[in-house]
């Protein structure tokens, strides 16, 4: 989503950029398969052949089930462990996924729409990718610019993940387990990765994304005072379920990655299809999460990442060369407002970012503090200006 030249931030420092990926999340929503293509931005109803469907007005995500169904209060609980995550699609493509957080079609589309926001300066134009809405500037940094400096980010996230250095969950609580429901509450939660029943081993534990790990929870993920064996979520919401496929949005939170960076994010969606494993256990497939990271944030969040020329553990916020370098680029990047309202006069102050995932049914464990999100970077100038 973003077109034009980006600035490159030397001292090896584009390895926080790989850290990013080394997060959390998502397959994207396709269109379907018998559709043909019409040109850029569109395609062929594959029913008609020759009505022009224009995917930039297309709802990705489902509706609610109609009639309702379900009463929010007649279901069960289930639990979540991501085991897989991307920016981009699977292949040599690496086009990046996502959703239409501003429901426009930058520069593309038929007919192609205006910015949604007002750039920091007239020469950062942004433009959605694929032709069809999908806001994902944060995609473009990292498999364009990580990858020209040596950083393979789809592995990086992955890696994490696999060898249990950080953690993404989710719940499901109120389903009845039927294709539709038009109530059930979605939580998500920061983890440590797995450990053994008391808390211990954190870090040395490789999962097997089965219901036989104990997943750590943050305390930070839950409300203070609640029971901890309840595992009470601030970041939840009521979502919908249709033809199997869950939809979850007005989310705000902190994704931990890993090297200690952490995302915090602002109007997350979340959508991914319910299915059964082998076993019977619920389990999450062609998981997509999208949201916002506003410039402040994101350069808290990065700024706080360690600063390889620095191996006295200095951090890139500290090093006036090297911040003035990130705040460049993220600044430059900014192409979506963080709150709105989308297709307006409002300055463009957040980056939009998608990632696909899958997830496992799990078993959540111990109660541990990870302090997530914590920035050291204390009153460094986080403000973009034009």
């Amino acid at each position: 989503m973003v077109n034009g030249r980006l600035l490159v931030f030397g001292i090896g420092s584009l390895a926080f950029v790989g850290a990013i990926a080394a997060c959390t999340i998502v397959d994207s929503l396709k269109l379907p398969e018998d559709a043909t293509d019409s040109g850029p931005g569109g395609t062929k109803d594959a029913s008609t052949k020759d009505v022009f469907v224009d995917p930039c007005r297309s709802d990705l995500l489902p509706s609610p089930p109609d009639p309702p169904v379900g009463t929010g209060n007649d279901g069960n609980t289930y639990f979540f462990a991501v085991d897989s995550v991307a920016f981009s699609m699977p292949g040599d493509a690496g086009l990046p996924v996502g959703l239409n957080l501003d429901k426009q079609c930058t520069c593309k589309g038929m007919p192609a729409d205006p910015q949604s926001c007002v750039p920091l300066s007239p020469n950062n134009t942004h433009c959605d990718t694929l032709g069809n809405g999908i806001d994902n500037a944060v995609a473009l940094l990292v498999n364009g610019q990580a990858k020209q400096n040596g950083f393979d980010v789809q592995a990086q996230s992955q890696n994490a993940l696999a060898d249990g250095r950080n953690g993404l969950l989710m719940k499901i609580d109120q389903y009845t387990g039927d294709p539709n429901d038009s109530r059930i509450l979605f939580s998500f939660y920061v983890s440590a990765g797995p450990s053994f029943p008391d808390g211990g081993g954190i870090g040395t534990l490789k999962p097997t994304f089965t219901v036989a790990d104990s997943w750590t929870v943050d305390e930070g993920s839950l409300y203070s005072g609640a029971d901890p064996k309840r595992y009470t979520a601030i970041n939840n919401t009521t979502a919908t379920v249709t033809n199997d496929i869950f939809v979850a949005n007005n989310l705000s939170g902190v994704l931990r990655l890993d090297n200690g960076l952490s995302l915090d994010l602002k109007s997350i969606e979340l959508s991914g299809r319910l299915v059964k494993d082998k076993d019977g256990n619920l389990q999450i497939d062609d998981g997509v999460l999208a949201g916002r990271w506003t410039t402040s944030s994101a350069l808290r969040n990065l700024g706080a990442l360690g600063d390889p020329s620095t191996p006295d553990g200095g951090k890139v916020c500290n090093n006036a060369i090297a911040f003035a370098g990130l705040k460049g680029l993220v600044c430059a990047a900014a192409d979506i407002s963080s709150t709105g309202p989308d297709n307006s006069n409002v300055t463009c102050d957040a980056l939009s970012l998608g990632l696909r995932f899958t997830a496992k049914a799990a078993t959540f464990g111990a109660v541990v503090n990870l302090d997530a999100g914590v920035s050291v970077c204390g009153s460094v100038d986080t403000q973009c200006t034009n």
